[in-house]
């Protein structure tokens, strides 16, 4: 088959995992060796991609620049701003809100056309989605891919509520799920999670697993290691990681009540490293530093190379991870594969992902996160047994780039046969 596979602009480290599973992804796709021809579709308003892991894979053959009706209109609108430092700011207000208003009626089926006239144009047979709630024309066969059920789970949280969120998500779903030819999950719980939520049968939904970042694969002298560490004021097995961008779901603040709590109550200190982008609650976070008085103990390092990141996970006392939204999370594979103990949220697919190569906690309990710190900070043959058997999980199990890649081959293998039924 030919298979477009769909890129949006807005790609960014910032979106945290998402962003680094579709890199890994999609690069590995890229160099596999398959039947299928892959046109990378990408979404763009100035025919250039901001998808750097992928420019050498791109080239006029294999990539299609595709501006819908809302990208022109945003660089006419821009234009518009312009005119009005020249003209009467408030006659010219009053004419684009008519032409905003006519053009919103009919951007989505100029969209959909748009797109249907691409994907004909270049003979393609179906278009994969590599991210969730994209979808440029239903009638096209896709394959759509749900990440998590977190709105449903959790709806309370700003990120999947706030300004309309939780709408959007639930609305998008139950319009592109029916529709589309294939969904992906990223794990056996997220399959049944979106059984269980939309009536999807589940031979629809094909198990394509998460894997670590390219992190792991990351080689360096002990000397580096020691050289960085002694930079930063860190010492081998005296911190605690967490990579995680700021989304209050990511439960920062229950990790410093916890720390707080071992210092105050058990005098015990350990250090920890955040890292990540803001997403609206890093100034809340870093506040309730300053009000725990730990401002000598817990240390924002903001964006990371992938080399240094393999620095803490190699060093740290463990990876902690009270998430709580799920099912699974990338880092906690990192942090197996690495050999770093892991603390994480005693989520259903944490437990199927790490199984007895975790110690598992309540994230919304403090004292049961600051307890199970405490045991790993005194008990240093469980610290070695917790690394021994993350690293043999990870190293037996399916969570790897080559069987993501194979399972999602043969997601395509299967629907090609269904898709031959039409020119």
């Amino acid at each position: 088959m030919k298979i477009g596979i769909f890129l949006n602009e807005t790609y960014s480290p910032k979106i945290g995992g998402g962003f680094s599973y579709t890199k890994t992804l999609l690069k590995s796709l890229a160099q596999s060796n398959t039947k299928h021809k892959f046109i990378f579709i990408a979404k763009t308003s100035n025919k250039r991609t901001n998808l750097p892991f992928l420019e050498r894979y791109l080239n006029r053959e294999n990539c299609i620049f595709y501006m819908p009706e809302e990208l022109r209109f945003a660089l006419s609108f821009r234009i518009f701003n312009k005119l009005l430092k020249l003209f009467s700011q408030q006659s010219l207000s009053v004419l684009m809100e008519i032409i905003i208003q006519a053009k919103r009626q009919k951007q989505k089926k100029d969209n959909g056309k748009i797109f249907l006239d691409l994907v004909k144009e270049n003979k393609i047979d179906l278009i994969y989605y590599a991210d969730p709630f994209n979808c440029a024309n239903l009638d096209v066969p896709f394959f759509t891919t749900v990440w998590d059920l977190g709105h449903l789970k959790v709806g309370f949280f700003p990120e999947v509520s706030a300004n309309n969120k939780f709408d959007g998500r639930e609305n998008g779903y139950r319009k592109i799920l029916p529709r589309a030819a294939r969904i992906i999950a990223e794990s056996e719980t997220g399959k049944e999670d979106i059984c269980k939520h939309y009536g999807i049968d589940a031979e629809k939904i094909a198990v394509v697993p998460m894997f670590p970042g390219t992190c792991i694969n990351i080689k360096f002298e002990k000397n580096k290691k020691l050289l960085w560490l002694q930079k930063n004021r860190l010492k081998e097995k005296n911190f605690l990681f967490y990579p995680a961008n700021f989304w209050p779901h990511k439960n920062h603040i229950n990790i410093l009540k916890a720390i707080n709590y071992l210092r105050r109550d058990n005098k015990t200190e350990i250090k920890l490293i955040l890292t990540g982008s803001a997403q609206g609650n890093l100034n809340y976070i870093l506040r309730k530093i300053k009000d725990y008085q730990l401002g000598e103990q817990v240390f924002y390092f903001g964006f990371l190379s992938e080399e240094e990141i393999k620095i803490l996970y190699d060093s740290a006392l463990a990876l902690i991870m009270p998430t709580f939204i799920g099912p699974t999370n990338m880092p906690i594979l990192e942090a197996l594969a690495s050999g770093c103990p892991v603390i994480c949220s005693a989520l259903e697919g944490h437990r199927a992902m790490a199984k007895d190569g975790a110690l598992y906690v309540k994230p919304d309990d403090p004292y049961d996160i600051a307890e199970k710190i405490k045991v790993l900070i005194s008990n240093t043959q469980l610290r070695n047994d917790l690394a021994k058997r993350g690293k043999r999980i990870y190293e037996t199990g399916v969570h790897t780039v080559k069987n993501a890649v194979n399972s999602l081959l043969n997601a395509f293998d299967a629907f090609e046969s269904i898709r031959n039924c039409w020119e």
